[in-house]
């Protein structure tokens, strides 16, 4: 089942979010990799050093969002994928997986998807971290995507979700 489909069958809302209250949403990014202007929810980078950058820049996307209904991880780290497999035309999925977190609260998860596309093959990375509270679930998700033969070693990206112990 589709995320947005297990959202509209359970009648939960989802809203994008800038910030999750009590949490530092980071990411650490490699050299060359520079923040451009996006819309609210989201964070977005370019690698500006991508020798095919001309074809297809490679890119880094933050989506925040904040589920208002505890939800199982599992059942939404599920979905996500099914959704982001379903929506991107010609794609594998080369990976997935999801456990517990181990630098901090709630859980990671990984999906790898390899993607034909008329510019050549295309790597995708998703990275996420699933926090499920009382009442709400927050999700960080960060994709990578690159053209398999840009010439680039592979970056290495840092998704953490650190405690704001700062708000009481």
């Amino acid at each position: 089942m589709r995320f947005q489909e297990f959202v509209a069958e359970h009648q939960i809302q989802v809203l994008p979010a800038d910030r999750f209250v009590g949490f530092t949403v980071d990411v650490e990014l490699p050299l060359q990799w520079e923040q451009v202007d996006a819309p609210g929810g989201l964070r977005v980078w370019v690698w500006t050093g991508d020798p095919r950058k001309k074809d297809f820049c490679a890119n880094a996307v933050l989506n925040l969002y904040r589920v208002e209904a505890a939800v199982d991880p599992g059942v939404l780290f599920s979905t996500m994928c099914e959704q982001e497999f379903r929506s991107v035309p010609k794609c594998r999925e080369l990976y997935r997986d999801l456990a517990a977190a181990n630098e901090g609260p709630g859980f990671a998860g990984t999906l790898v998807l390899e993607i034909d596309h008329e510019v050549g093959k295309i790597d995708s990375a998703t990275r996420s971290r699933i926090l499920t509270h009382e009442k709400e679930t927050l999700i960080a998700e960060l994709t990578i995507t690159a053209l398999h033969d840009a010439g680039r070693e592979e970056p290495q990206f840092v998704l953490s979700l650190i405690p704001d112990n700062s708000k009481t």
